[in-house]
């Protein structure tokens, strides 16, 4: 079953319908400004589930998968990723932090820290061009 067009049109007609209703106005304001937030992320991620999928089956399975437990893959890069936050907290535990530093360069650094600079912009932009997220839609 295809989702009608004018789904997001719906949405909005919902959104301020409960929003000018004066029955739940005094019990949303009451409530905590942090769960306020929360709430309304949760529904704008769950609208984006519709606004992503081409039918009413999709969407129902996206839902069950994000909100449901169910068994997944294998993490393939776990002894990688503690690896690294092992060697990132000797670093940040071991040497100086920003304000303990002295930020008298040498040529030597500073050349040094734009040839990374500039490997890293070849590394992202050097490879196969990744389309802008809306044209995927």
């Amino acid at each position: 079953m295809e989702l009608p067009g004018h789904s997001w049109s719906g949405a909005h007609i919902t959104d301020s319908c409960w929003a000018a209703c004066r029955f739940w106005a005094p019990v949303w304001d009451a409530q905590p400004v942090l769960l306020q937030r929360g709430v309304t992320f949760l529904l704008a991620v769950i609208g984006w589930v519709f606004f992503r999928t081409a039918t009413w089956s999709d969407a129902t399975r996206l839902l069950s998968r994000m909100f449901l437990p169910h068994g997944g893959g294998e993490f393939t890069g776990a002894l990688l990723l503690t690896v690294m936050v092992l060697i990132a907290s000797v670093i940040a535990h071991t040497f100086r932090n920003r304000f303990d530093m002295r930020h008298e360069w040498r040529p030597v650094q500073v050349a040094a820290f734009g040839m990374a600079l500039i490997l890293g912009l070849i590394f992202m932009y050097g490879g196969q061009v990744s389309p802008f997220l809306y044209f995927q839609f």
